[in-house]
C-alpha cells in the first residue's frame, strides 16, 4: 500500500468512527445513579469534585433508538433503548464519573460492565457480558447476570449474587463482623477470598459440585456465606 493510500484509509477510518458526546452535571443533591442500556459497554467510576461527567458513544443507533441523559430529582439517569425492543439495533457505550456515595442501579442487555470506587448500594442486571466491580466499599450488593463472568473486589455488608452461566470470583478485603453473602450459580464455579482472620459460617448445595473451605466454620459467626450451584463448585479461601 502506498503512503497516500494508507493516509486515505486512516482518514476514512477516523471519519467512520463514532463521535463521543460529553455532558456534565452538578453533583449537589445527587443520591442515585440509574443506567439502562440495551447494548454496549458501561463504565462507572467514582470521582471527586462538584461535577459528574457522562460520556456516551453511539456505536449503532438506528431509527427507534433513544438516548436520554439528565437529572430527575436526586437521580442521575442515563437511558439508552430501542422503542421496538430490538436490542441489536441500538449500541451505546457509556462512561460515567460520579460521586462515590451514590447508590447505583445498572441494567444492561448485552455488553460488559465495570464499576470502580463506589461506596453506596449497588443493584445490577446484565443479560450477557462480563461484570467487574473493584475498589468498592458498598453497603449492599444485589445482582443478576445471565451469561458471563463476575468479579467483585472490595468490601460490603450484604450481598446476593446470581450467575446463570459463568464463574464468580469475589474478594473481600475486609470481612464484616455481621453480614451475609449469598451466591447462586446455574453453571459455573464460585470462589470467595477472605482475610485470614475472618470468622465465617458457610453452607453449600449443588446438583454436581463440592465445597472447599480453608476456614474452620465458626458456629457462632455472624457473617455467613451460602452457595448454591446446579453444576459447579464453591471455594472459600484465605487471602
Amino acid at each position: 500500500m502506498t503512503l497516500a493510500a494508507a493516509a486515505f484509509a486512516l482518514a476514512a477510518t477516523a471519519l467512520a468512527a463514532p463521535a463521543a458526546e460529553t455532558k456534565t452535571f452538578d453533583t449537589a443533591g445527587l443520591k442515585e445513579l440509574k443506567i439502562e442500556n440495551a447494548s454496549g459497554t458501561v463504565k462507572v467510576r467514582a470521582a471527586e469534585g462538584a461535577q459528574a461527567k457522562v460520556v456516551t458513544t453511539k456505536k449503532k443507533f438506528d431509527d427507534g433508538c433513544t438516548l436520554e441523559i439528565g437529572v430527575k430529582g436526586d437521580e442521575l439517569q442515563i437511558i439508552a433503548k430501542d422503542a421496538a425492543g430490538l436490542l441489536s439495533k441500538c449500541e451505546v457505550d457509556i462512561d460515567a464519573e460520579v460521586p462515590r456515595h451514590l447508590d447505583a442501579e445498572v441494567s444492561l442487555g448485552s455488553g460488559d460492565v465495570e464499576i470502580v470506587g463506589l461506596s453506596g448500594e449497588l443493584d445490577y442486571k446484565v443479560g450477557s457480558g462480563d461484570l467487574v466491580v473493584k475498589d468498592v466499599h458498598l453497603h449492599e450488593v444485589e445482582g443478576k447476570t445471565g451469561s458471563g463472568d463476575v468479579r467483585i473486589d472490595g468490601t460490603f455488608t450484604e450481598a446476593e449474587i446470581t450467575v446463570g452461566s459463568g464463574d464468580a470470583a469475589i474478594t473481600m478485603t475486609k470481612a464484616p463482623a455481621v453480614g451475609s453473602l449469598d451466591v447462586k450459580v446455574g453453571t459455573g464455579s464460585a470462589t470467595v477470598s477472605l482475610p485470614k482472620d475472618a470468622k465465617v459460617k458457610s453452607s453449600f448445595k449443588s446438583g454436581l459440585g463440592t465445597l472447599t473451605n480453608e476456614f474452620t466454620d465458626s458456629p457462632d459467626a455472624k457473617f455467613t456465606i451460602s452457595g448454591k450451584a446446579g453444576t459447579g463448585d464453591l471455594t472459600i479461601k484465605k487471602l
